[in-house]
């Protein structure tokens, strides 16, 4: 294995009135290709501010974030975008779909934006969906479908494309036990078959049993590493 993702010593500021307050203080962290990484912390420890960072969601205001060996924060927006296009997919809580596109639609707007041929994308999004167990709900929209559907509908659209990383934020904040074991069976096996690296951020310790690498996070800072 070989490291995909380099941080090193990055700092985000934010500024709140007079005071400065200190999203990632000086964090450090590698993570190699295949790898699934859980961060961990409670509200305002910096977790999501990390992971908006690797994925070039957010500009560090110092350090360096190497993907691939590249330093995404020297990219301009442009390019970011189209970098996070042809290398990353999300998995958000609030699952971000449209209300008003069916699954398949949902799922196949990512690949419209990358020149994928109307009959390409609609093969390849019908073909996803029923690797996520919606085959017989492609044509439903987001609000005829449970909470578990909809965010099945978005891990399809978050791997249509083939991305290298994928990053979940709380992934499972909005669903029960039961149904949240099985959308992480479910993005765990297709990690792993797929041969592709995941950064899941989350406040709940349960999900750390599908990583490889686990990271703690208070104040900006990582606190304990597994």
């Amino acid at each position: 294995m070989k490291n995909l993702i380099e941080i090193k010593n990055i700092y985000k500021y934010y500024r709140m009135g007079d005071t400065v307050v200190k999203a990632i203080d000086g964090l450090s962290l590698n993570l190699d290709e295949g790898q699934i990484l859980c961060i961990l912390g409670k509200s305002g420890s910096g977790k999501s501010t990390l992971l908006n960072s690797i994925a070039g969601l957010e500009k560090v205001d110092k350090g360096e974030i190497l993907i691939g060996g590249h330093d995404i924060t020297k990219l301009s927006e442009k390019d970011l975008t189209i970098f996070r296009q042809l290398n990353l997919g999300f998995v958000f809580q609030s699952y971000n779909l449209l209300p008003i596109l069916s699954a398949l639609e949902n799922v196949s707007l990512g690949l419209a934006f990358k020149g994928v041929s109307k009959e390409e994308r609609e093969k390849t999004s019908f073909e996803i969906l029923k690797k996520v167990g919606l085959e017989d709900r492609v044509y439903h929209k987001p609000k005829e479908l449970s909470g578990g559907q909809q965010q099945r509908v978005s891990i399809a659209r978050a791997f249509a494309n083939n991305p290298k990383i994928i990053f979940a934020d709380e992934p499972t904040g909005n669903l029960d036990t039961n149904t949240s074991k099985d959308i992480m069976d479910l993005i765990t096996d297709m990690i792993h078959k797929n041969k592709q690296t995941m950064i899941i951020v989350t406040h709940n310790e349960e999900l750390t049993s599908y990583a490889d690498k686990v990271i703690e996070m208070k104040d900006g800072k990582i606190i304990r590493e597994i």
